[in-house]
C-alpha cells in the first residue's frame, strides 16, 4: 500500500494578520532553543528535509506553494530580533516561513495558532 503524502498548508496572510494568531506564532517562538540566527538555517533544512520526504506545500486554496530559497526571503540574518519585538505581522513572507517550520517540525503546537 503506497505511503500517504503529508500535506502542509501555508498560513494566508489574513491569519498571519490576525493578532491572536500572530501572538501565538511568538509564543511558539520564544519557547524553542534556537538562537535568533539559527532560525534561517533551521528552517531551510527542514523545508529540504520534508521536500525530499515529499511533502505537498500549498495554500488553503490548494494551490502549490513553491518553497523560496530562504536568503531570498530572509534578509537580514537577526529578523528574529525584530519579529519578536512587532506587535503585528509586518512580513508575512518571512513570517509564513516560521509558521511552516512549526507545521512540519512541531505540528501540535501549530494546531495551537488559529485558536
Amino acid at each position: 500500500m503506497p505511503r500517504r503524502r503529508e500535506i502542509v498548508t501555508a498560513a494566508t496572510d489574513e491569519e498571519l494578520k490576525s493578532p491572536p494568531y500572530f501572538k501565538r506564532l511568538q509564543l511558539a517562538v520564544r519557547n524553542t532553543d534556537l538562537g535568533e540566527r539559527d532560525w534561517p538555517t533551521a528552517i531551510q533544512h527542514s523545508l529540504m528535509i520534508a521536500d525530499m520526504r515529499g511533502t505537498v506545500f500549498q495554500y488553503a486554496t490548494r494551490e502549490h506553494f513553491p518553497i523560496p530559497l530562504i536568503d531570498d526571503v530572509w534578509g537580514n540574518e537577526r529578523y528574529v530580533r525584530e519579529f519578536l519585538a512587532f506587535d503585528e505581522c509586518k512580513y508575512p513572507a518571512k513570517d509564513r516561513l516560521i509558521d511552516i517550520f512549526f507545521r512540519i517540525e512541531m505540528p501540535e503546537i501549530a494546531r495551537h495558532f488559529g485558536r
